[in-house]
C-alpha cells in the first residue's frame, strides 16, 4: 500500500496493522479476509473518501480475531460502541467482520485486488466493479444519497472497468433499476454542476 493509497494518517496506520495481522494469517495457510465498505473505497481511491472503521469479510471469526490481537487490536469495550469486533488503541479505528461471503455471495470473489502494504503485509479489495455496484445499489435504495459521491470517486480513480461484469452486477443488485449508462449519466450530470 502505497503512502498515497489513504490521505488520513490514522487509517493508514490501523491499515498496514492489519495488513500484518493479515500476513499472519496467510502464514498460517488461511485465506485473507477482504477489506470492504468505506477502506476499500479509500483504498481504491487513493484517499479521496474517508472513513472512521475498517470491515472485513471473512468466515473463520476465531483466527481472525487471534490475528488481530497479535497485531495490537483490542476487544472493541468502548463505551458507546457495539461490543463486537476489535480496534486500534493508537488510532480509535474500529476492525469488524460484517459477513462470511463477498457480497452475499454474489460477487466474483477471484476479482478481489491484493495489496501490498508498508512493511510487506497483505490488504484485499473487491473488485473495483464491486465496490462501484455496492455503493450504486445503496445510491439506489434512496437511503444513502451521498454514496453517488463515492460513485462518482471511483469511477474516476479508476477509469478501466470491465464495463460488462459492472453492467451485470447493478443489474444484479438494483433488480435492472439502475443501468450503467444511466449511472454514468448521473455522474456527468455531478460533474457539470
Amino acid at each position: 500500500m502505497a503512502d498515497e493509497a489513504t490521505k488520513r494518517p490514522a487509517l493508514r496506520r490501523a491499515l498496514e496493522k492489519l495488513a500484518r495481522a493479515v500476513l499472519d494469517l496467510v502464514r498460517e495457510g488461511l485465506p485473507a479476509p477482504v477489506v470492504v465498505g468505506g477502506a476499500a473505497v479509500s483504498l481504491a481511491t487513493g484517499g479521496a473518501v474517508a472513513t472512521g472503521d475498517i470491515d472485513l469479510v471473512y468466515s473463520n471469526d476465531r483466527a481472525l480475531a487471534r490475528a488481530l490481537s497479535a497485531a495490537g487490536f483490542k476487544p472493541e469495550d468502548r463505551v458507546g460502541h457495539l461490543t463486537r469486533g476489535f480496534y486500534d488503541p493508537e488510532t480509535a479505528i474500529g476492525v469488524e467482520a460484517v459477513g462470511t461471503r463477498l457480497f452475499d455471495g454474489r460477487a466474483e470473489e477471484g476479482r478481489c485486488i491484493a495489496i501490498t502494504a508498508v512493511g510487506g503485509g497483505l490488504l484485499r479489495i473487491p473488485a473495483i466493479e464491486d465496490l462501484v455496484v455496492d455503493r450504486a445499489s445503496q445510491f439506489d435504495s434512496g437511503t444513502a444519497p451521498l454514496m453517488l459521491e463515492q460513485v462518482r470517486a471511483l469511477l474516476e480513480a479508476n477509469p478501466d472497468l470491465d464495463d460488462a461484469y459492472l453492467a451485470r452486477r447493478l443489474t444484479e443488485e438494483t433488480g435492472g433499476r439502475a443501468t450503467l449508462p444511466g449511472l454514468r449519466k448521473l455522474i456527468a450530470g455531478m460533474n457539470k454542476a
